[in-house]
């Protein structure tokens, strides 16, 4: 015959054992949505670049835009290519256009003056084997690449395609940080859940610990790097998940990224722990006065 106290003792492993369960499911439960959602905010965020640079090209496809006299040969007022530049500044770094009568690339980019003014800085360049990749004839309208972060530039392209109505080509370079800022701003995470986001080779673009930037996942998390088919360091022992530690990872081709977002479960555990062991001192004085 079991006494109390065993079963007391049994009801308490049974209880903490649950619970235990219970936090680490919530937690799975809440970084995935958090992974989905953020993910499709990303992307709605290069989707709407889409959206305006779509709106800018019938605007200036109408334009007389002449090879290095443009825009001098326009009223500021008139320059829509004026507005969109410095109105989307630091979104865009950088936007070319192109129209194959021109036989050069136009090459705009916001630059900062003395006061704190945005201007517009105009470049007009011959085609070079990037603009000549970028514009292509093919049968997408759209393209979106990038981001290429061994070229040391942290920017995802987005190209709108011309065609024989006289709509012109266009190209912008949109900074990541500010996509990946201006998704954060849209999100209020619950306590512990942490944001990192690599490229497709498992460099890190983004982490609240900022040394952990431009390093390789497989090194700083391996367990990840591992997990989601990234070649471990050879140098390095891949040890077995920790359990108290949930994450999610969400691919995405267009920019190519991977989202991950993790929390560890450890404060709830410690939290449970030392709920379990006044518990068991509880059970274990009432039991005494029972005795006696």
């Amino acid at each position: 015959m079991k006494s109390p106290g065993n079963c007391a003792l049994i009801s308490s492993q049974a209880i903490d054992l649950t619970s235990r369960n219970t936090i680490k499911k919530t937690a799975i439960t809440d970084v995935g949505f958090y992974t989905q959602i953020f993910s499709d905010n990303l992307k709605n965020g290069v989707n709407n670049s889409v959206h305006e640079l779509n709106g800018l090209q019938p605007q200036i496809s109408g334009q007389q835009i002449q090879p290095d006299q443009f825009p001098i040969q326009v009223l500021e007022s008139q320059n829509p290519i004026e507005h969109f530049v410095t109105g989307y500044s630091p979104k865009y770094s950088e936007v070319l256009f192109y129209d194959p009568s021109w036989n050069k690339i136009l090459k705009t980019s916001p630059v900062k003056i003395f006061g704190g003014d945005t201007k517009v800085k105009y470049d007009w360049t011959p085609p070079n084997n990037l603009g000549a990749f970028l514009f292509e004839n093919d049968a997408s309208q759209v393209k979106i690449g990038g981001p290429d972060i061994e070229s040391g530039e942290r920017l995802v392209y987005v190209s709108i395609a011309g065609n024989s109505e006289g709509k012109i080509s266009i190209v912008a370079s949109i900074s990541l940080d500010f996509l990946i800022e201006q998704t954060l701003n849209n999100f209020n995470f619950p306590d512990g859940i942490d944001v990192t986001i690599t490229d497709s080779s498992g460099i890190i673009l983004y982490s609240k610990q900022k040394e952990n930037i431009n390093q390789y996942i497989q090194r700083t998390h391996p367990q990840i790097g591992k997990s989601i088919n990234l070649q471990p360091f050879s140098d390095e022992k891949i040890k077995s998940g920790k359990s108290d530690f949930v994450w999610r990872r969400h691919k995405i081709q267009n920019p190519a990224v991977n989202i991950i977002l993790s929390k560890s479960i450890s404060p709830e555990i410690k939290q449970l722990n030392s709920t379990f062991l006044r518990m068991v001192l509880y059970t274990g004085i009432i039991l005494l006065f029972v005795l006696i």
